[in-house]
């Protein structure tokens, strides 16, 4: 999360976690990529730092990228990054049986209420689609013998996400 991402209670929540372990940008070559991305999407003095992180730090040491921001993450698609929607990301782990579904979906419901609601939006109409779409994934782990978080760095995951959603409509 960026600088200024910080600041919000929620984040804050997260960035002091027990399970989370931070990352800074300090390495000079980095944080000038940082810049030069900022620069490129015109971004505004207090906009998209944590995304421009986010990519830096992938590059460097070959992560996937869990991002909801348009801009972003197509700036991953370019760079060759694997990226994931988070809703992909609760998706994913649930299928992996690192979180029961009813947690997923509570995790889900909870990061939808202060950001964008994802590729499935977590109103009770859609709770079938986000189960369907965890079993999905846990075939598709099955069938490729992916770990995880290989699952994620797969290019799949959200592909099928929204390949369910669109079928249940």
């Amino acid at each position: 999360l960026g600088k200024n991402a910080a600041r919000k209670i929620d984040n804050k929540a997260i960035l002091t976690a027990p399970w989370i372990t931070k990352v800074v940008v300090d390495d000079p070559t980095d944080v000038q990529k940082v810049v030069q991305l900022r620069r490129r999407w015109s971004s505004a003095l207090d906009k998209d730092w944590g995304e421009a992180e986010v990519i830096v730090l992938c590059q460097r040491f070959g992560w996937t990228a869990i991002m909801e921001d348009r801009t972003g993450r197509e700036a991953c698609i370019q760079a060759g990054i694997p990226v994931v929607y988070w809703t992909s990301m609760i998706i994913a782990a649930a299928a992996h049986g690192l979180i029961t579904m009813k947690d997923a979906w509570n995790l889900h419901k909870s990061l939808s209420l202060t950001s964008s609601p994802g590729i499935i939006s977590a109103h009770e109409v859609h709770k079938p689609i986000f189960e369907k779409s965890i079993a999905v994934v846990a075939q598709l782990a099955k069938k490729y013998e992916y770990g995880w978080p290989q699952t994620l760095g797969s290019g799949k995951v959200d592909g099928l996400v929204e390949r369910v959603r669109q079928l249940a409509s």
